[in-house]
């Protein structure tokens, strides 16, 4: 006897047997990923230390110490501009990021400036970037 409830078929037990799983069986045991696979990670970060807010106006919000391999930019509350930009302070790339969403960027910048995208509002970002041991 099946019964229906919302996403699952209840199956009845058989007569004194186990009641039957929802779930499948376990699979094979966990196993580690060799040593050699995690002896690339990041060796050091630097970040805007959590997400800071956007005004209208453009500003500067983190000018890295290098250049990192990866940098992450995640933006809350509202939509934000970000620029990426060199050591002199001239333009690589400028994206708007939608509220919520997270932006990788395939270039290696030295700052990252922002403003909100819609004037009088707030938006929060918090970038972080990477530098990776080898």
């Amino acid at each position: 006897m099946e019964k229906y409830c919302g996403f699952f078929t209840k199956r009845a037990a058989p007569a004194g047997g186990p009641v039957p799983s929802l779930f499948s069986p376990p699979s094979a045991p966990w196993v580690p990923f060799p040593e050699s696979v995690l002896t690339d990670t990041w060796e050091g970060q630097q970040s805007t230390q959590g997400f800071v807010s956007l005004a209208t106006a453009e500003a500067e919000i983190l000018r890295f110490s290098g250049f990192p391999e990866r940098i992450e930019v995640w933006i809350l509350d509202n939509d934000a501009v970000i620029k990426f930009t060199d050591e002199q302070g001239r333009p690589l790339q400028e994206i708007t990021v939608l509220a919520g969403n997270f932006y990788e960027p395939q270039l290696r910048a030295r700052a990252v400036r922002a403003r909100n995208a819609t004037a009088g509002m707030v938006a929060r970002a918090q970038v972080v970037g990477k530098w990776r041991t080898r």
